[in-house]
């Protein structure tokens, strides 16, 4: 950050997780904000005056903030909003993967496609790109049919997806579908790293979307938000430990 103000750059940040530190400079404006209902685009729907207001519902749907979304709404009936959440979702999904090699499409590549569009609606009408996302997102849907329940109770479930590329890349679909469809639950969507780790996302209950961030940090790789966290490599001997402070947590 410091070597490109250095070289006289303007820089505008936005963002909804904990910004660290932070490099006092008139050359550099931060907004961020926490609230586990704010998304980044909605930062930046804020900023322009709702200017790109159909982009920044696509941000908040694909962020699983679909109340947000509602409230967003400028006039758009059923069908439209579904576009739009579709979108979210699609474009949400291509972010997740180990390697660079598990996404659908490279994130550059996405962005230049997506620049070319004004309206959403054009950008799924229109674009191959997105096309091709799509249709590898409802493929993987349809492998995580197989996943494995773990654990379950009153408090939510653990899962444990396929040992695929289709998890990975649909993990965090998966992950906030379970939590719209389950908003009083918490979950624990486990993906094989290997045969001795796993990589964990935690979803806190919708209702209460709180501690998932404190749930992650117990462990070495954990992090992330109150309503929704993670954990980059999990050793398999603590996943009982994982579970018993699930259960505390949100029990």
């Amino acid at each position: 950050m410091q070597d490109i103000l250095s070289n006289n750059n303007r820089i505008v940040w936005f963002d909804h997780h904990d910004a660290g530190m932070v490099y006092p400079s008139n050359m550099f404006r931060l907004t961020f904000d926490t609230s586990p209902d704010v998304c980044t685009s909605m930062l930046v729907d804020s900023y322009v005056d709702g200017l790109y207001r159909p982009w920044a519902i696509v941000g908040a749907f694909g962020d699983n903030l679909h109340e947000q979304a509602a409230e967003l709404n400028p006039g758009f009936d059923d069908m439209k909003m579904a576009q739009l959440k579709e979108i979210g979702e699609t474009l949400n999904y291509n972010g997740y993967g180990m390697v660079e090699s598990d996404l659908t499409v490279h994130p550059k590549d996405v962005y230049i496609d997506l620049s070319k569009y004004d309206s959403p609606f054009d950008y799924r009408r229109k674009s191959d790109v997105y096309d091709k996302i799509h249709h590898q997102k409802c493929m993987d849907h349809h492998e995580l049919s197989g996943s494995e329940i773990m654990h379950e109770s009153w408090t939510g479930k653990v899962v444990l997806l396929p040992d695929s590329p289709a998890s990975v890349r649909y993990s965090g679909i998966y992950s906030n579908r379970l939590s719209t469809e389950n908003p009083n639950k918490a979950f624990l969507i486990l993906t094989k790293i290997d045969t001795d780790n796993y990589r964990v996302s935690i979803r806190a209950p919708k209702e209460r979307p709180t501690g998932a961030n404190t749930l992650a940090g117990n462990f070495e790789t954990g992090g992330g938000r109150g309503k929704a966290a993670g954990i980059n490599c999990l050793p398999k001997n603590q996943l009982n430990k994982l579970i018993d402070l699930f259960e505390q947590q949100y029990g």
